[in-house]
C-alpha cells in the first residue's frame, strides 16, 4: 500500500501547518533558552517551566579511578543499576535492569521515584 500519487497536493496542503521559518525557529530557540536560564536560576527556579539543576563534575576520568561506583540509567521502559568496582589491574561489574511498568511510567512522578527507590534497594541488598 502507498501514496496515492493524486493526493499529495492534499497532502502538502494539509502539512503546511507544521512548517516554521526562520523566524518561528528563532523564537523557540529564544524562549527556550529563556526558560533554561530561569530554571537554573537560583531566584527564578521555583517559577520556571523547565525545571532544570545544576550537577558539578569536578574532574574528568583520567584513568586512576579506584574504588566502588554506582551508575544508574533511566531509559523509557527500563531503569538499570550498576556497580562497577575498578581496581590497579582489573574490574569487577555487576548490574540488573528493572522493567519500569506502564502504570509508573505514564504515572506520577512519586511513583516512578518510589519504584526506582524499591529497585535500588533490592539491587544494593543483593549486591
Amino acid at each position: 500500500m502507498g501514496i496515492v500519487v493524486n493526493n499529495l497536493p492534499l497532502i502538502r496542503e494539509e502539512c503546511e501547518v507544521f512548517h516554521l521559518g526562520d523566524k518561528q525557529i528563532t523564537e523557540i530557540m529564544s524562549r527556550l533558552h529563556n526558560d533554561l536560564v530561569k530554571g537554573l536560576g537560583k531566584d527564578t527556579h521555583a517559577k520556571s517551566i523547565v525545571k532544570c539543576w545544576i550537577t558539578y563534575i569536578q574532574d574528568l576520568p583520567n584513568g586512576k579511578e579506584r574504588g566502588k561506583f554506582l551508575a544508574l540509567d533511566l531509559g523509557g521502559t527500563n531503569f538499570r543499576v550498576l556497580i562497577i568496582n575498578l581496581g590497579e589491574n582489573h574490574f569487577d561489574m555487576q548490574s540488573k535492569i528493572y522493567a519500569i511498568p506502564n502504570h509508573i511510567m505514564t504515572g506520577t512522578g512519586i511513583a516512578l521515584f518510589d519504584h526506582i527507590a524499591e529497585c535500588l534497594a533490592n539491587f544494593m541488598k543483593e549486591h
